[in-house]
């Protein structure tokens, strides 16, 4: 097998807040597993903040795959926000990863250069209150089987001690577990042999 690569994630979010010239910028950084998690995250944090002026954001998401990278300057000049943000993202290697900056403005215009410090600098503070860790990325596959072939899985899943998250008996019997990213290709081998066999990544 090859030899997996460890990526930066966060364990615990974390939040800043910085001020300038009246305006103020909350920044927040989440872990985030797919670009569905990432938007959900982010319409929270848009309606605990609904009265804000500004709702700029970036994600990063990758499996050890290539990243799907995604920022937005939310009606700030083109540049002064959502790049910053990215920037920091990248900056500190993390993957799996949204950062959120949520201003409310003060009444004084702090031009290009001062949204850009200002939304940095919000960024990084909220990545150095959170807390980060280097790992093995993991995926959740669904594995489908025939009730025929219950025991045949769940002895090659004991066996290779395959972490089970959940089970489900509808028209078929699915397992759900979790892997290492970079172990889905052995995992597909080891059913390869057994009849009615459908593995979906969740």
């Amino acid at each position: 097998m090859d030899n997996p690569i460890k990526i930066n994630s966060v364990t615990k979010p974390g939040q800043s807040l910085f001020k300038e010239k009246g305006s103020k910028h909350l920044g927040f950084i989440f872990p985030v597993a797919n670009e569905h998690n990432a938007k959900q995250k982010l319409e929270e944090i848009k309606n605990l903040h609904p009265k804000a002026n500004h709702h700029c954001f970036s994600y990063i998401i990758a499996n050890g795959n290539q990243p799907f990278e995604r920022y937005s300057d939310d009606g700030e000049p083109s540049g002064s926000a959502g790049l910053p943000i990215f920037n920091q993202l990248k900056k500190a290697e993390l993957q799996n990863s949204l950062a959120i900056v949520v201003r409310y403005f003060g009444g004084t215009k702090l031009g290009v250069g001062g949204l850009i410090n200002a939304y940095r600098t919000a960024t990084e503070l909220a990545i150095e209150n959170a807390e980060i860790v280097s790992k093995i990325p993991t995926t959740q596959l669904k594995i489908i089987v025939s009730f025929d072939n219950i025991s045949s899985v769940n002895q090659i899943i004991n066996q290779n001690r395959i972490a089970i998250i959940n089970e489900e008996y509808t028209n078929n019997y699915a397992i759900f577990v979790e892997v290492e990213y970079h172990l889905i290709t052995w995992l597909n081998s080891l059913f390869e042999n057994l009849p009615d066999i459908k593995i979906e990544e969740i």
